[in-house]
């Protein structure tokens, strides 16, 4: 199986349906800017 441990179709299912593409890309978008920070604050740490 290629899910993790715990977690259904079922569950993916109810996520993917409880929210619109727009709200889902923000949300993409959001996590994606506080991984780029995060590597950007440890770069800068070991500069």
């Amino acid at each position: 199986s290629f899910l993790k441990p715990g977690l259904s179709f079922q569950e993916i299912d109810a996520i993917a349906y409880g929210i619109t593409d727009s709200q889902a890309a923000r949300q993409m978008n959001k996590a994606k800017s506080k991984l780029f920070q995060t590597i950007y604050e440890q770069v800068n740490r070991a500069a």
